[in-house]
């Protein structure tokens, strides 16, 4: 018997590459200005799997959402009140995340990206 060791990510159920594309995308320059390429699809598949290990996130949307909010907004706003919420709200329910987190409230987005939550915060709508 012998073993196969992959190195092309292929068979896994994450879309990696899609996440990262994605990414670059919607954030150009942003994203990985100094990095090398190779350096930020590394850092975008271990922030993926962070969601899938500490949520379950296997939808691609779900992980995007995740990895954008993560890297670019602030590295623990799942620890927000009103983010919580959501991740209760939407468990088990692929695609459910990533669109409650495309409608986030503006007010909500701006206090996530000042790394400032507010303790009482219910951050109104989110759909």
């Amino acid at each position: 018997m012998e073993f196969e060791f992959r190195t092309d990510l292929r068979g896994t159920r994450i879309f990696y590459s899609d996440i990262d594309t994605w990414l670059l995308t919607k954030q150009g320059k942003v994203f990985h200005d100094t990095l090398e390429d190779w350096v930020a699809f590394r850092r975008t598949t271990k922030i993926a799997a962070e969601g899938w290990t500490k949520y379950r996130f296997a939808d691609t949307q779900d992980l995007e959402q995740y990895v954008d909010y993560t890297l670019l907004m602030n590295p623990k706003f799942d620890q927000h009140p009103a983010i919580q919420k959501i991740l209760a709200e939407t468990k088990d329910r692929p695609g459910a995340f990533g669109a409650a987190m495309e409608n986030l409230a503006t007010p909500l987005v701006e206090e996530l990206r000042r790394n400032q939550p507010k303790a009482s915060a219910t951050g109104g709508t989110h759909g």
